[in-house]
């Protein structure tokens, strides 16, 4: 579902812009981890998400993404967090919560590449979820209209009523 889609990716990038917030520092690490934990949910939403999608464009934004994630896998181990093979990801609380926090800034701060190329897919598929959406809603009031017009064509050849032109004689 599009719009499904659309919604996760929309979330992702709230989370990522959250993240981005955030001075890396000890005074923030429940925050920054809770964070985190928050962004890994809704990646894997939309990884779900997009992953159920028809649209090729859809997929194939699905799949760099988790080829970009690939990429980081041991970035991402290093801090508790598992590239599962579906490409979704999973966070070991033990590492997790005992890993150093400039480990998670290198990785989710505003400046990490790694954010600003998640976020530039997440935006791809808000965006092509927003185009699909619409060509949804365009396509179903286009079957509505068109079921109103049979329906009403249907009424008048019950009333008997006929469209034909009056000859102009008379009887």
């Amino acid at each position: 579902n599009s719009t499904l889609t659309g919604a996760d990716s929309h979330a992702l990038r709230r989370a990522i812009r959250s993240l981005g917030s955030f001075t890396y520092d000890d005074d923030n690490e429940t925050n920054i981890k809770n964070n985190v934990s928050a962004f890994i949910s809704t990646y894997n939403n939309m990884i779900n998400s997009s992953g159920a999608s028809d649209d090729r464009t859809m997929k194939n934004t699905q799949k760099s993404l988790k080829n970009l994630t690939a990429e980081y896998e041991s970035q991402l181990d290093k801090i508790g967090i598992t590239v599962k093979d579906n490409g979704t990801l999973e966070s070991r609380s033990s590492l997790f919560s005992s890993a150093d926090i400039s480990k998670f800034e290198s990785l989710f701060s505003a400046d990490s590449e790694y954010m600003q190329r998640v976020n530039s897919y997440a935006r791809r598929l808000e965006n092509r979820s927003n185009i699909l959406t619409q060509i949804e809603y365009n396509d179903a009031l286009a079957k509505r209209n068109a079921n109103k017009q049979t329906s009403s064509s249907v009424s008048d050849s019950t009333t008997g009523k006929t469209d034909s032109a009056d000859t102009g004689s008379t009887a």
